[in-house]
């Protein structure tokens, strides 16, 4: 028969998968607020494009501070565990790790007899950095301070504040760039607002 020669097409998948701003402002409240992943590739992704695209500059700024400040804590710790040992254990390999940090060096070379001298001299040397972590550690907490914890209806009721705002309807079913879109034009207007 000729029927048997028919070859079965597997049926596709018609849910687009959502891996940008392009998300429905719905399925990302979902997502947010009730971990509802369902149809989407990669939300903690989307959600740091939403960020940039309502935050700018400010946001990208405190990734990068906290990146600098996990990096800056790693180095000094590191520091702090192998002058520590090499405080009880003075060997020509450790003093090479440590110098190896980039801290000035005082010292001609690894001597065991001046390991004390060694050890107080490079205490002094990550002083800087340990001023500077508990300065950004200061900052970083003054900013947390002015967080607000955010809950899906706040998302909802800015959308209603933006209709007023705009003077026309906006549906929940736009997408997640059109949100954005509406609330940098939304931030604009009302710092203008209070300004004048």
């Amino acid at each position: 028969m000729k029927w048997q020669n028919l070859e079965v097409m597997p049926l596709q998948n018609t849910t687009p998968l959502y891996k940008d701003l392009d998300i429905p402002f719905r399925k990302f409240l979902r997502a947010k607020f009730h971990n509802d992943f369902t149809d989407i590739e990669d939300f903690d992704n989307i959600y740091l494009m939403f960020v940039e695209a309502i935050g700018g500059i400010d946001v990208i700024r405190n990734v990068n501070n906290l990146s600098q400040y996990q990096s800056l804590l790693h180095k000094v710790k590191l520091f702090e565990i192998s002058l520590n040992l090499y405080t009880t254990h003075p060997t020509e390999e450790l003093y090479n790790i440590i110098v190896d940090f980039g801290y000035n060096n005082f010292e001609e070379g690894f001597a065991r007899d001046r390991a004390s001298v060694f050890v107080e001299q490079m205490k002094q040397q990550v002083g800087q950095d340990v001023i500077t972590l508990q300065s950004m550690a200061f900052r970083h907490n003054k900013a947390k301070e002015t967080v607000i914890e955010e809950t899906e209806t706040d998302y909802y009721n800015l959308l209603k504040a933006m209709e007023i705002c705009f003077g026309h309807y906006i549906p929940d079913s736009i997408n997640m760039r059109e949100f954005c879109s509406y609330l940098v034009s939304y931030r604009l207007k009302t710092a203008k607002t209070e300004t004048e």
